[in-house]
């Protein structure tokens, strides 16, 4: 089944990403320099790009691939390029984006950490985001936010043709995706963080059974999923363990289709969040050990262990979550062969500004 491919692994991004902030209290400084030399480092500077013809050609990233990598196939393409070029549909016209007065903000006050979920089960292989996620820590207030992107929104990726916004990190990386949000939304991205699927059950796994208040078809969708038949969850407050937690995070056809995946996704993320919060300096060490094989970021140790002291500092307060683009701020349509949303660029950038900066 799809879904059992799948995995919004940004969430689990988020997670390690704060669960590390738990870590780097007064008392737990100095165990983690070695911890996060494990951790993947990402040189953005040098991540190579698909080139531009084959990117226009290879016009959306299958969304029904695992594990996809788009350079692996590099030679087929090419030689696909060769044979015949891009097919052209004389008929197709591109849907207006209006990104035109669409304003990068930044403030060197708060800090925004691209948490961006990989679809390959290698971090070396580099897939789709499947999810994404701007995690925003505001040294003014304190607050820690998240706004989710939905991966179906179809934006302008410079250099490439327009496509859905989970193409540009397969076809150049945290640098391209950055760089495409920044062009579309007016979002400053300071850091980057990648994990990947095993990350995710390795966190989940340590962290343990989740509180989720889950609606009726949520929990029939979740004991139709059980492996063994057994689970009985009901509406209502259910523990969820690993296993649960992962399918719960990942059903996309549940309810309002990404909107409500993402949404999960947030959900799952702040009962995490508080779950770790309660737990103490050894267990978040433990934790911090496990995955970090998993992840992969553009930050040095020097950079991640000022940010989470800061965060520490603030209090941790998860203030706004938010996924776009929201009701009224889209058109669904098929583009090109895919399911794609139209998004009215300039009423979300002015929105997320007021969310992160306070400022339209």
């Amino acid at each position: 089944m799809e879904e059992k491919k799948k995995t919004s692994v940004v969430l689990k991004i988020a997670l390690i990403t704060i669960c590390a902030h738990l870590v780097c209290g007064a008392g737990g400084l100095h165990a983690i320099p070695h911890l996060l030399n494990k951790i993947e480092r990402i040189d953005t500077a040098a991540e190579v790009q698909i080139p531009s013809e084959f990117g226009k050609f290879i016009l959306s990233v299958d969304d029904e691939a695992e594990d996809c990598d788009p350079w692996s196939e590099l030679s087929d393409y090419s030689a696909a390029w060769a044979d015949t070029g891009p097919e052209v549909d004389d008929t197709f016209r591109e849907p207006f984006l209006n990104n035109r007065n669409v304003h990068l903000v930044q403030d060197g006050n708060i800090t925004n950490i691209l948490l961006i979920g990989c679809d390959s089960r290698d971090l070396s292989m580099r897939g789709r985001s499947d999810s994404i996620i701007i995690l925003s820590v505001n040294r003014y207030t304190g607050a820690l936010n998240m706004v989710s992107i939905l991966r179906d929104t179809y934006v302008e990726i410079p250099g490439y043709e327009n496509n859905k916004i989970n193409a540009s990190y397969a076809f150049g990386g945290m640098s391209l995706l950055d760089r495409t949000i920044e062009h579309n939304f007016g979002i400053h991205i300071d850091h980057n963080v990648c994990i990947n699927f095993e990350g995710f059950l390795y966190a989940f796994t340590q962290i343990g059974d989740i509180e989720i208040d889950l609606y009726q078809a949520e929990a029939d969708y979740l004991n139709k999923e059980s492996p063994a038949g057994d689970w009985a969850l009901v509406a209502g407050p259910n523990m969820l363990n690993p296993e649960m937690t992962l399918e719960y995070a990942r059903a996309r056809y549940v309810g309002n289709a990404d909107w409500e995946r993402t949404s999960r996704q947030r959900r799952v993320l702040l009962a995490a969040f508080n779950k770790c919060r309660a737990s103490g300096l050894g267990s978040m060490l433990s934790l911090l050990d496990s995955i970090t094989p998993y992840v992969a970021t553009d930050m040095s140790n020097a950079q991640m262990v000022s940010l989470l002291t800061e965060a520490v500092n603030a209090g941790m307060n998860i203030s706004v979550m938010r996924g776009f683009p929201e009701s009224g701020m889209y058109e669904g349509t098929m583009i090109k062969g895919m399911s794609a949303l139209i998004p009215d660029l300039d009423l979300i950038s002015r929105t997320i500004h007021q969310i992160l900066y306070g400022v339209d």
